[in-house]
């Protein structure tokens, strides 16, 4: 197991720079015997298997296979006597991805654990690291006032460790936290100085989360150029990555130009195909956003009473539709319209709507 240990660690440091979508197909031409390895020293609760979960997370992620990587950290958590910084690692990579898989509370509960483990161990790179887990995945299931202080004290540990890379994904976290309070002037500030250090380190894959959070910032800016230059970057990123949740998030903020641009056709298609994407991953914040775009499309195609009933999904699935303030705020002018077209039967198809699952409304249209 060490070799794969070492395997994984490996790519893991290259995924931070250029050579990430080599590291992480090195990973994948390893997966069954590393899967393999994973299994064999939690049979025998040897710790180790910490060590190697832990450091399958992101890949897990770009390659979506975070069900799976989940499922082995938490088992390797549980081995007595694991290093407490490793749990700490372990626990806040299983937290991600049950959150993004629809399970918001045993995720929380999971980061939260490996908040305290961090700070227990005084492991100053790790409690960053959690904080910043713990701040996006609030900002995912739209707990954004938990997110702020969160977000803060990792940009403020950060800066004191001096480690660039860290710097740059506390500010875009810090920057999203403070969007509600402050200018999108300060927001893009923010971003753009995250940009400039990820570009310089060659880490496309944090580039990319850089971009898509510009994209809703021009978007609310009304500034349909610079969101399509954008988006279009994003798309390059994911491709270059073999990103799918990178691609589908791409195509769904193209969706959402597509339909402020009026092209109906063009942002029925792309909806299809991020769609398709957002099943597969199972992530639920893109399949909120997807659907979200359905929304705003069935009602400019004059389906009032579908984008009522997908409005109402929405609104029953909670926190779902993550911390974009720009997708809130488009549904919230929906809802507006809706209610002045549909009167007093908008609040009956909201209501059919909620009780529908997010997934059963996807299938319907793929």
């Amino acid at each position: 197991i060490d070799y794969y240990t070492d395997l994984v660690a490996q790519g893991g440091l290259e995924a931070t720079g250029p050579g990430q979508k080599e590291a992480y197909d090195r990973i994948d031409a390893e997966l069954p015997n590393i899967r393999l390895a994973v299994m064999n020293s939690l049979s025998r609760g040897d710790p180790s298997a910490l060590s190697l979960s832990a450091a399958l997370g992101q890949y897990g992620f770009v390659r979506n296979r975070l069900p799976e990587v989940a499922h082995w950290c938490i088992d390797a958590a549980a081995i007595p006597h694991a290093p407490t910084s490793l749990r700490a690692q372990a626990l806040q990579q299983a937290g991600f991805a049950l959150v993004l898989m629809g399970a918001p509370d045993g995720g929380h509960a999971l980061i939260d654990d490996a908040l305290e483990l961090a700070r227990f161990a005084g492991d100053r790179r790790r409690l960053t690291e959690a904080l910043l887990m713990a701040a996006d995945l609030r900002l995912e299931t739209g707990l954004d006032a938990e997110a702020r202080p969160m977000a803060d004290e990792a940009l403020e540990i950060a800066q004191a460790i001096g480690d660039e890379l860290l710097i740059g994904q506390a500010l875009v976290m810090a920057a999203r936290a403070a969007r509600a309070r402050v200018s999108r002037d300060e927001v893009a500030r923010d971003l753009n100085q995250a940009l400039a250090i990820f570009e310089r380190a060659g880490d496309r894959r944090q580039e990319g989360r850089v971009i898509v959070n510009r994209v809703f910032l021009w978007l609310e800016a009304g500034d349909l150029d610079a969101a399509e230059k954008d988006a279009a970057r994003l798309e390059a990123l994911g491709e270059e990555l073999d990103h799918a949740i990178g691609k589908a998030v791409a195509r769904v903020v193209q969706v959402f130009i597509a339909i402020e641009r009026g092209q109906l056709d063009r942002a029925s298609e792309l909806l299809d195909s991020s769609l398709a994407i957002a099943r597969e991953c199972g992530y639920q914040a893109l399949l909120a956003w997807c659907l979200a775009a359905e929304a705003v499309l069935s009602a400019g195609l004059g389906d009032d009473r579908r984008a009522a009933t997908v409005l109402g999904a929405i609104d029953g699935a909670g926190g779902a539709l993550g911390g974009e303030r720009w997708v809130r705020l488009r549904l919230e002018a929906l809802r507006g319209e809706l209610g002045a077209r549909l009167g007093s039967e908008l609040a009956s198809l909201l209501a059919d709507g909620e009780r529908l699952r997010l997934e059963d409304l996807a299938a319907e249209r793929v």
